[in-house]
């Protein structure tokens, strides 16, 4: 097994698996170590702007649910304004396939991914990077941290200490058919109910994505304003298939 690398990546989320991507697109010899095992389910709205999808230079097609060109905007569930736009804004996709995708496509570009291996420690010294897991040693220039919000890479680095948290709460909701079309090509923003936070309800393929997000210090109470939220969005019969919270 190789163990010396130019760069380490440590996470093989959007972030990591970009980076990556653009790094061994230039013969760069790069290494990124992943904890789960991909596709793996992840609490995110899955919003996509357009300007993003062209940034990626890659084919959507099969990633996408929808494609959105309007929005819901509430003040605490009332005083709604409608927008609608000519053109697509932006494209709701499910975690576990667009992040699947873009590993993939790194690996095909020539990154080397370990899945299913946590990165223990990091060591920086003047000979260089040295990241541990439990299956050895690797060695490089420099370490990225894509690890998410407890990045142990932020930690080893001492810079975690400055990291502002949100919390999100997110739930996949079924919906009736009718419901769903109702929500077609379009995502509900609720603002005013969260100090410095808000609701969203993003649509996808087959369900609802439905959740709420505020600065960590004021999430006490975050799944009472959760009900809140969704009962006054009136989805009618619905099913909440899957509860799921994250620090960002």
């Amino acid at each position: 097994m190789q163990t010396n690398y130019q760069v380490i990546i440590v996470g093989a989320g959007p972030a990591g698996s970009v980076l990556a991507y653009e790094l061994a697109a230039r013969r760069i010899k790069v290494l990124v170590l992943e904890r789960d095992v991909l596709p793996r389910y992840k609490c995110c709205a899955g919003g996509l702007t357009v300007k993003a999808a062209e940034l990626l230079g890659m084919n959507t097609e099969g990633l996408v649910d929808d494609t959105i060109s309007g929005a819901i905007v509430t003040f605490k569930g009332s005083n709604p304004y409608y927008g609608h736009y000519a053109r697509p804004i932006m494209y709701t996709v499910m975690r576990e396939n667009f992040d699947h995708v873009l590993m993939i496509r790194a690996q095909e570009a020539g990154a080397d991914i370990l899945q299913g291996l946590e990165a223990r420690s990091i060591q920086v010294s003047s000979l260089g990077i040295e990241v541990s897991t439990a299956r050895g040693s690797f060695q490089s220039e420099f370490v990225a941290g894509a690890d998410g919000a407890r990045s142990r890479v932020s930690k080893a680095m001492a810079i975690a200490k400055h990291n502002a948290y949100i919390v999100g709460l997110e739930t996949e909701v079924r919906v009736t058919r009718e419901e769903l079309a109702r929500w077609k090509s379009r995502i509900g923003i609720d603002i005013g109910r969260l100090r410095g936070g808000y609701g969203w309800v993003f649509p996808k393929a087959a369900h609802l994505s439905v959740g709420v997000a505020c600065p960590a210090e004021k999430a006490k109470g975050l799944t009472h304003i959760f009900r809140e939220y969704l009962d006054s969005v009136r989805l009618g019969q619905h099913t909440i298939l899957r509860w799921a919270a994250g620090l960002v």
